[in-house]
């Protein structure tokens, strides 16, 4: 052969090597069609996939998109991890093709459970299982299991609607650390029996690390999540809530109707809360009509082990519990101290119990300071005892500011315990024989 056309024969094969390396390292966009089939290859409308089972099996490089059909349904549970990304565990996202989101059916199992990738977007789709009283399992769970630990980057959760569950609709979670720079945004959580979405870690106790940072919650709906009457252990029945996160935000958020069916030996649902968080804020929410057959039901609550959190701009009606309500229990993972509750409105809460109130701070075995009060306004009926309870035993608190008003039996403020570490000054107090409408 003429030495140059051999020259040219390996310069036109190395230019093909090159194409075809460069063609496999570029993401792609995967289809799944009611209509598709599962021996194609899936890369284009025509040649779509037609099931979860074969996302299952896929394997998926960094920026890669998966495509489910607008207004179709996949029945399947789907669970991808880091042997579904074997050239590195980041950067997926699954989607509708269209406006209309995509509905992925589980019946009894999991929606989807996503293992130890980075860069996940979830974006218009309904999750959807056989109904909380049937279905045994979480909605959507992104977990994170890596040793040693090390939060994972980058998850976003955006127009999914999450329904039917035995579990939680949500669970965002994490084994030593979870998630860095979570955005969960225009979400529906219902029907589901543990809770709405808990963006949560399963570190001891004890532990000083957070599992969770800087993590957004926006415009998302949590109603109708019963809470479980065999599950005993721990609160259900929940709408929104944030646990060992460091750096948050809830905000334009609603949740009603929550928690009528939990067991509430250890706690009861509350619609919108965190606990065991670090610089938390919470505002311009709305948290009404929350149920409990005993503990809490509330509809906002700094919880034990929260340090520089802040309820603000909310609107707490109609729960069966405090409508405000700041709280530490004995094991606490952090000591409690600067969080500030203001510019809220609490009306008609603390439905079901004389000794709970629109407002209601207590600190149970451990301490909290520097709790700053001010500028909210409570309004109670004679359903219990007080708009506002304080409990000062372990409680550092200014009291300062605020309009407390009781109807019929009801009396304005109640302090047990009072000590001069609860400094209550320039508030409002209005007691009156009518009743609420």
């Amino acid at each position: 052969m003429h030495p140059c056309l051999l020259l040219l024969i390996r310069s036109f094969a190395l230019g093909l090597m090159i194409a075809i390396v460069s063609l496999r390292s570029t993401a792609a966009d995967y289809y799944v069609s009611s209509s598709g089939n599962d021996a194609s290859n899936g890369l284009s409308p025509a040649t779509a996939w037609r099931s979860v089972v074969r996302v299952n099996q896929g394997r998926f490089r960094q920026g890669d998109v998966i495509k489910f059909e607008s207004g179709s349904r996949f029945e399947g549970n789907l669970h991808l991890d880091a042997s579904s990304m074997p050239e590195g565990a980041k950067g997926l996202t699954l989607t509708s093709t269209a406006d209309a989101p995509a509905t992925l059916s589980a019946a009894l199992g999991m929606g989807l459970h996503l293992v130890n990738i980075a860069g996940i977007t979830l974006s218009n789709l309904v999750v959807e299982g056989a109904g909380s009283a049937h279905n045994t399992n979480y909605g959507v769970f992104c977990d994170n299991t890596l040793k040693p630990r090390r939060r994972l980057p980058n998850l976003t959760i955006d127009r999914v609607t999450i329904k039917g569950f035995g579990l939680l609709g949500l669970y965002v979670s994490g084994l030593q650390a979870g998630f860095d720079h979570v955005r969960i945004a225009r979400c529906v959580f219902t029907d589901n029996r543990r809770g709405g979405m808990e963006v949560a870690g399963r570190l001891a106790y004890n532990d000083p690390f957070y599992a969770h940072k800087d993590v957004e919650v926006r415009d998302c709906q949590a109603f109708a999540n019963p809470g479980d009457p065999k599950f005993a252990k721990n609160h259900s029945g929940s709408g929104l809530v944030l646990y060992q996160v460091d750096r948050g935000l809830i905000e334009r958020c609603k949740s009603w109707g929550n928690g009528a069916e939990g067991d509430n030996r250890a706690g009861g649902g509350v619609g919108i809360w965190v606990c065991a968080s670090r610089r938390v804020v919470i505002q311009h929410c709305e948290s009404f009509a929350n149920r409990t057959r005993g503990m809490d039901g509330g509809g906002f609550d700094i919880d034990g082990g929260c340090e520089f959190c802040v309820l603000q701009y909310n609107y707490s009606h109609d729960n069966d519990g405090p409508g405000l309500m700041v709280y530490t229990y004995p094991y606490a993972s952090f000591r409690d101290r600067g969080n500030i509750v203001r510019y809220n409105l609490s009306e008609n809460d603390s439905r079901r119990s004389r000794t709970y109130a629109g407002l209601w701070i207590r600190a149970d075995g451990r301490t909290m300071s520097g709790v700053d009060v001010h500028d909210n306004t409570i309004i109670i009926g004679d359903w219990t005892d007080q708009a506002a309870f304080i409990h000062a035993q372990g409680v550092g608190a200014r009291i300062h500011h605020n309009l407390f008003v009781g109807r019929g039996r009801a009396i304005p403020i109640r302090v047990n315990d009072s000590h001069e570490g609860v400094q209550l000054f320039d508030n409002k107090e209005w007691q009156s024989e009518s009743l609420p409408r």
